[in-house]
């Protein structure tokens, strides 16, 4: 991951849709490069307010699939969602439209890597490869790349983890 971010890596940037945290996040001393840090809110914010430059790999800026983040990392934005019963515009809960919204932000080749604390690696993967599926006709999905394995224990014969993390990538259906 660290060598995947210094090599594509163009802009130090973050979100969180707290303003405490963005606070104390833009207040840490001692970063080599200085990163900026703005609240916005995931499921209905504007992109325009956050939208990435095409990376300079690109064969040309205006390609659509340059555009975006090269990565997005979430610890504990989607546990937090998919915790309420709150509904969208389209009558959905909040947390059904959360892997839309990752896919808008990415590039394609862009990574997703989502940490839970309330859901198993299977489970994410259904709410991740499986729901984004909706986006293919505009010809992106997730697709599982990779995952960071944590000590697991056994109960009844049940292997599991307290933590699962898993890596998406944005890819061309």
């Amino acid at each position: 991951m660290l060598e995947f971010l210094e090599d594509h890596a163009q802009a130090d940037f973050g979100i969180d849709s707290e303003s405490a945290k963005v606070l104390d996040l833009g207040a840490e001393d001692g970063d080599e490069e200085e990163v900026e840090f703005k609240v916005w809110d995931v499921l209905g914010g504007s992109f325009a307010d956050i939208q990435a430059t095409p990376t300079p790999s690109s064969t040309s800026p205006s390609d659509p699939t340059s555009a975006g983040w090269d990565v997005v990392l979430d610890k504990g934005t989607f546990d937090a969602i998919s915790l309420s019963d709150e509904k969208d515009s389209q009558g959905r809960r909040i947390c059904e439209g959360y892997g839309e919204r990752v896919l808008q932000l990415l590039r394609v080749g862009g990574i997703f890597l989502v940490t839970s604390c309330n859901w198993t690696e299977t489970e994410l993967r259904e709410w991740f490869e499986n729901k984004t599926k909706a986006m293919e006709e505009e010809g992106a999905r997730l697709k599982m790349a990779g995952r960071i394995a944590y000590p697991s224990f056994s109960f009844g014969g049940v292997k599991g983890q307290t933590i699962s993390t898993l890596c998406f990538e944005k890819v061309v259906a």
